[in-house]
């Protein structure tokens, strides 16, 4: 086998086949060129027929200087078409009928030899080049069986005519089985290998979800305790330098540390049990995607006593769903997200809605915040934005990516205009876009 020049030039999947094709197609067409000589040597000298060799010569000769150039071919790092076998199968097929037209013709044993550039072509062609190859082959086939130049007969020697055709079947059939033997299990081997990598890929990818929805999750974790982390910064200040007299400040200060402690302390706990879970595991959700929505969004607002909730939930399907913990993690960083937008405009106030449009998952969040500039709505989701003080500006970009992880997209725009309490003010749409499986149940 040729070295591959792979090191030169990254060649695509098709281009690698075809390079790869090409190679066999040189090596068939050496031992070809060897086939033709032996065969005319022991018709020559062993068998004595009369013929001429200066056809079978210059035959010989033009395919080796074509293999010639082949071999000096494959090692540049030129990409390998379709059309580049193609011609390649059609040189030796019209090759092998001028040998067959100085040597009988269709009564030539050897011309089921057409079969073997038909076989090769359906294992390296598309669809279009191995119609071709089939028409034209029938059709030498078929001329072949009207012009030629017979061989000249064997009398009585070697058992007669008929009897050397059938030896000559008995060879060819021997060289058939074996070059079709060889090929066929290449190509199996070849299989299989792929086979083997392609289920080595699928490990490494499962592996990878498991460490990216990990990774993902850590980061939500990150976001969230972020904003505690910061309050507890600050009731720390106020305690060192507040009077030591202040007990009933400092006991709720405490109070609140303490309470900041325990969220944070609770995020880390559910990211450790995420990472836990093996690889390999299979986890089948308790709760089905509906349920789970409508469960974080209740839990949300009963940890959220200050802020105005408006839900608008029209989920009437049971659908399965992989991925909830880290859907469900996306939806209340948002609705995080919105409430802060709405608490610095002194609007304390979200909507959600969610419904199914044919086979896309809706959810929306709106807040009553300032909204945003076009040139912040380009940047947020596409690298670290936040209006907050002490924000990290990176849960619109955990959000987007979780959802791109998913399959879906998030959708930012501004809300100009909103009409609430016989007010007009802006604010932020976010519209989580989710692809999800059908359900015929109700």
């Amino acid at each position: 086998m040729l070295k591959k020049h792979l090191n030169y030039k990254v060649f695509t999947q098709d281009e690698h086949s075809y390079h790869s094709a090409l190679e066999r197609l040189f090596i068939l067409r050496n031992i070809a060129i060897i086939s033709q000589l032996a065969v005319m040597a022991i018709v020559i000298w062993v068998l004595k027929y009369n013929i001429s060799n200066t056809p079978f010569l210059l035959v010989s000769t033009a395919l080796t200087v074509v293999n010639i150039f082949i071999y000096w071919r494959l090692k540049r790092d030129w990409v390998v078409s379709s059309s580049e076998i193609a011609i390649n199968l059609l040189i030796d097929i019209l090759a092998l009928a001028v040998l067959l037209y100085f040597a009988g013709g269709s009564t030539n044993p050897l011309v089921s030899l057409f079969i073997v550039p038909v076989a090769l072509s359906a294992v390296f062609l598309p669809v279009g080049y191995i119609i071709w190859v089939v028409a034209l082959t029938i059709l030498l086939y078929t001329l072949l069986m009207e012009w030629y130049i017979p061989l000249p007969s064997m009398g009585a020697r070697f058992g007669g005519d008929f009897n050397l055709h059938i030896l000559g079947m008995y060879g060819n059939f021997i060289f058939s089985a074996i070059i079709i033997a060889i090929f066929v299990f290449n190509l199996v081997r070849v299989g299989r290998f792929q086979e083997q990598e392609l289920a080595a890929i699928r490990e490494k990818m499962i592996r990878n979800k498991h460490v990216i929805s990990t990774g993902l999750l850590a980061a939500h974790a990150a976001h969230k305790i972020n904003t505690p982390l910061a309050t507890i910064g600050l009731l720390v200040d106020e305690l060192i330098a507040s009077p030591n007299d202040n007990k009933v400040q400092d006991d709720k200060d405490l109070d609140e540390i303490q309470k900041q402690v325990s969220y944070c302390q609770n995020q880390l706990q559910a990211l450790q049990q995420k990472a836990s879970i093996p690889d390999n595991a299979t986890i089948t959700p308790s709760l089905t995607l509906e349920e789970a929505i409508k469960k974080s969004i209740k839990e949300w607002e009963e940890s959220h006593p200050d802020m105005q909730l408006e839900v608008d939930i029209q989920l009437d399907r049971h659908t399965p769903f992989a991925e909830i913990s880290s859907l469900t993690q996306t939806l209340i960083n948002l609705m995080d997200n919105a409430a802060d937008a709405s608490l610095q405009a002194n609007r304390p106030r979200i909507d959600v809605s969610a419904m199914y449009s044919n086979s896309q998952l809706i959810i929306d969040i709106d807040d009553y915040g300032e909204g945003l500039t076009k040139q912040q709505l380009k940047q947020v989701g596409i690298s670290p934005y936040s209006s907050k003080p002490n924000g990290m500006g990176i849960g619109l970009l955990l959000s987007h990516s979780t959802l791109d992880h998913l399959g879906g997209h998030i959708l930012l725009n501004n809300r100009e205009n909103s009409n609430t309490l016989d007010n007009l003010v802006s604010g932020i749409r976010a519209r989580i876009i989710l692809p999800v499986l059908e359900s015929n149940e109700n």
